[in-house]
């Protein structure tokens, strides 16, 4: 314990170095920004001051010109805005006197204050021999030109008594300027000598620090190198030093341990060698045995729920629901029945398309007994190709598409139609599933057609790749899938395929499918 007390750890002492030099540079921040702002107030101060001199300047010549008016003209407009420019220029004169710019301009400033005031004492003189006057006679007149006169007198001499403030307030702020930059550079240069004397002593702390630390560590790398040269049995333990810090004499000793402990099991490493070896083999040959059991496992389960077994289930069923009459029950079972065993059938083979939406039509009637009134079904059939083979279950995954992806969540109105179309002139059968729901942006509707011909089939899915696949296998490149969707709206998935001709001319109205059906 008393050792604890005495040796101070790396960390301990590395926290110091860093606290230090973190409080240094915090107080070098705030040194700098103190300056910054100190120099900010007192400068914005002064540019305040001198704007609002040149403000008032001005809104002096502005009354000024308006007396001029005014003398000629007695409009009381013109007079209304003398009053309010005399009242501005009284604030800023007050606020000129609160600037801390010398005795001799607050001296300067109160004379302006009083040479404004016979200003708009002069100013009310002309205002009131106008008013009382009934009309300008000659006599009148000569009176209101006397009175503009003095007030001109007293404009003049606030011009000169401008100049001299404009003057005072540049001089000072010139001033202040040169006093400023001597106190900044005094500041910087003892901000330099203090950081100079922070950095020689933290350099200084971390040389010393860095000694205590590269010796062990030299040490342990060159026992460490000697283990590559020499066998582990003929390995040294190496030497605490006496100074050396808390940390490394705990590491030292770590390593000793370490290399005690694996000399003292090399023999025992050795002995069993052959043991190991035997039983390594036994291990790979009951993971062997592990894998196998596991795929029968997986096997048997796979096995347990047998398709014909579920069908002759759902026939049961249905029978017992026919004793119970049970109508729609049954109804519901025989449409479950029949989509299963289409599924078993028909897996892998070609049904013509007249079947694929008769199953449709099953699968239609069950989700229509599942969402009710909320989702309406419709189917727009043009039969005359139903006859064509095409690839099982192409049509029913679109349907349930339309119902997971785009109507589903739709409380009411939602809508999908199942439409079929035979394009003579260019030989091709159409299949179109629309809905009325949520839609795909473009960007979502372009990576879901990238997706879909990448040509990766997978036995787990039947999505839009699938279909796609099955498409090209069975009918060639003639076979495409489009897609299109409006974000909120709608979205179509559409089937393509080639159909050949009947060999019996009739006479037919050609559908005209240059424009999309999909909205």
């Amino acid at each position: 314990m008393k050792r604890r007390d005495k040796v101070s750890s790396i960390k301990d002492r590395l926290m110091g170095v860093m606290t230090e030099t973190v409080v240094i540079s915090l107080l070098t921040v705030l040194l700098c920004v103190g300056m910054y702002l100190m120099t900010y107030t007192v400068y914005g101060s002064s540019t305040k001051q001198m704007m609002t001199l040149k403000n008032f300047y001005a809104n002096l010549e502005t009354v000024n010109r308006d007396v001029y008016t005014y003398t000629l003209e007695g409009d009381e407009t013109v007079y209304d805005r003398i009053t309010a420019a005399c009242i501005e220029g009284r604030r800023m004169l007050r606020e000129l006197t609160e600037a801390k710019a010398g005795v001799q301009f607050y001296r300067d400033v109160r004379d302006m204050q009083e040479m404004f005031y016979s200003y708009t004492l002069g100013i009310n003189k002309i205002y009131d021999h106008s008013y009382l006057c009934d009309s300008l006679a000659i006599g009148s007149k000569g009176v209101i030109n006397k009175y503009y006169n003095q007030t001109q007198e007293v404009y003049n001499a606030m011009v000169s008594e401008f100049q001299k403030l404009d003057g005072q307030l540049l001089e000072a702020l010139d001033k202040w300027q040169i006093q400023q930059r001597k106190k900044n550079l005094f500041y910087l240069v003892e901000l330099f000598v203090v950081v100079v004397v922070v950095l020689v002593h933290q350099r200084r702390g971390l040389r010393t620090e860095a000694g205590k630390v590269i010796r062990p560590v030299q040490l342990l790398t060159e026992h460490a190198r000697a283990i590559g040269h020499k066998s582990l049995e003929q390995v040294e333990y190496v030497e605490q030093e006496p100074d050396a810090d808390e940390e490394m004499r705990l590491l030292i000793a770590v390593y000793n341990s370490m290399i005690g402990r694996i000399q003292a099991q090399i023999l025992t490493i050795q002995e069993n060698a052959s043991a190991k070896e035997r039983l390594q083999v036994q291990e790979l040959e009951n993971l062997k045995i592990r894998n196998m059991l596991k795929e029968s496992e997986m096997k048997a389960l796979q096995m347990q729920i047998n398709p014909h077994f579920l069908f002759n289930t759902l026939n049961m069923i249905s029978q017992t629901a026919f004793l119970e009459h049970a109508e729609q029950t049954i109804q519901l079972l025989d449409n479950t029945a029949k989509l299963l065993r289409y599924t078993l059938d028909n897996t892998d083979k070609s049904v013509t398309l007249a079947k694929e939406v008769e199953i449709v039509g099953s699968y239609v009637e069950l989700q229509e007994y599942r969402f009710g009134d909320r989702i309406q079904f419709e189917f727009e059939l043009d039969e005359e190709f139903h006859r064509v083979q095409v690839p099982s279950m192409i049509l029913q995954p679109l349907v349930e598409n339309a119902l997971t992806h785009g109507v589903g969540m739709k409380i009411k109105d939602a809508r999908v139609v199942i439409r079929t179309i035979y394009d003579t002139a260019n030989g091709l059968g159409i299949v179109e599933v629309e809905d009325n729901g949520e839609g795909m942006s473009q960007e979502k509707l372009s990576l879901v057609r990238a997706e879909m011909k990448k040509n990766q089939w997978n036995g787990k899915k039947i999505g839009l790749a699938n279909i796609y696949m099955r498409l090209q296998i069975f009918f060639g490149n003639g076979a495409d899938v489009e897609l299109s969707s409006v974000p909120g709206e709608s979205t179509c998935v559409r089937l393509l395929f080639p159909v050949e001709k009947e060999t019996e001319s009739k006479e037919e109205v050609t559908p005209d499918v240059s424009d999309n059906h999909c909205r």
